[in-house]
C-alpha cells in the first residue's frame, strides 16, 4: 500500500463499530483477515492516511487479538482506544470535534473516506434501494444507510437513551435522522466498483485485498 497522504478534510476523529460473532464457547471469533492482519487494521491505516488522528473502536466483546493490534497501530500521530459498546454512554466527551461513524462490516475506499471527511457535521450517506444495496441497513422502502455518517460529538451523549440490545451505529443513525441531519445520496457505482462494501460476514475480502495490493 502506498504511504502517500490523501487529501484531508475537517474531521479528525472516527468511531468504528465492530460486532464480532461468538463461537461455540462464547468467545469472539477472529476478525476477517487480509495479508495476515484483521480487516480493521487496514481500515485504521486508511483512516490515518486520510487525516484521522483519534479512533475509538466500540465492541460488544473484545477479541483477543484486538488490544495487541491497537498497540501496533497507535503512534505519535494516532490515538486508538477500545470501548465496550455498553460503556459508550459514559464517554459523552469522547470526541472534541465532529467524527466519522462507521457501522460494523463496512469497508470504505480511501477516496470515499477523504470525501466524507470534508462533509459538514450531521451528514448521513444514503443509498437508493437497488440491486446490490440489499446488504445495507434499510431506512425505509426507498433508502438504505451506507453504513457511515459524519456526526456532531454531542451525539455520543444521546447513547445514554439507547434501548437495550440496540446497535450503537443504528441508534446514532436513527437519532441523526430524527434530528434532521443532511442526507448525502451516494452514486450506486460505488457498490459496483468496490469503493463501498458491506463485509459483515467476511464476503468480498479477497476483492479488497486486490485493491490494497
Amino acid at each position: 500500500m502506498s504511504s502517500t497522504a490523501i487529501r484531508t478534510g475537517g474531521v479528525h476523529s472516527a468511531l468504528l463499530c465492530v460486532e464480532t460473532p461468538l463461537d461455540a464457547a462464547g468467545s469472539p471469533t477472529a476478525l476477517p483477515r487480509l495479508y495476515g492482519n484483521p480487516v480493521i487494521f487496514h481500515q485504521i491505516k486508511l483512516l490515518e492516511r486520510c487525516g484521522i488522528q483519534e479512533i475509538a473502536i466500540a465492541v460488544g466483546s473484545v477479541p483477543a487479538e484486538l488490544p495487541e493490534l491497537v498497540e501496533r497501530v497507535a503512534g505519535a500521530n494516532l490515538q486508538v482506544r477500545i470501548i465496550r459498546s455498553g460503556e459508550v454512554p459514559a464517554h459523552e466527551g469522547l470526541f472534541t470535534g465532529d467524527f466519522l461513524l462507521v457501522a460494523p462490516g463496512i469497508w470504505m475506499g480511501a477516496e470515499l473516506i477523504a470525501e466524507a471527511l470534508s462533509w459538514p457535521k450531521n451528514s448521513i450517506a444514503i443509498l437508493a434501494e437497488s440491486a446490490g444495496s440489499e446488504r445495507f441497513e434499510r431506512i425505509d422502502l426507498n433508502r438504505r444507510w451506507s453504513g457511515f455518517a459524519v456526526l456532531d460529538p454531542s451525539a455520543i451523549g444521546h447513547c445514554a437513551k439507547m434501548p437495550e440490545g440496540w446497535s450503537i451505529a443504528s441508534f446514532l443513525l436513527r437519532h441523526a435522522l430524527q434530528s434532521g441531519a443532511r442526507e448525502e445520496l451516494l452514486d450506486q457505482a460505488l457498490l459496483t466498483n468496490g469503493k463501498l462494501r458491506n463485509i459483515s460476514d467476511g464476503a468480498n475480502v479477497d476483492d479488497i485485498a486486490s485493491q490494497l495490493a
